[in-house]
């Protein structure tokens, strides 16, 4: 196994981690009645993005060869 592909597994991680926290932002927000916060959801929607092409990334380089 090369090292690619443990930089996607790691960027696999980081995205789940940073689904199930936007996730989680925004339901913490609607049940106590008021819209997820604009920016913290900008920023986490520009995170996963970026571990998302990462991933890919990592992925076609690990299993390229």
């Amino acid at each position: 196994v090369s090292i690619w592909f443990w930089i996607k597994m790691v960027f696999v991680v980081i995205l789940t981690g940073l689904v199930i926290t936007a996730r989680k932002t925004a339901a913490d927000a609607l049940r106590d009645g008021r819209p997820p916060p604009v920016a913290r959801m900008r920023q986490y929607v520009h995170l996963v993005a970026v571990s998302a092409v990462g991933a890919i990334i990592a992925a076609v380089i690990a299993f390229a060869g």
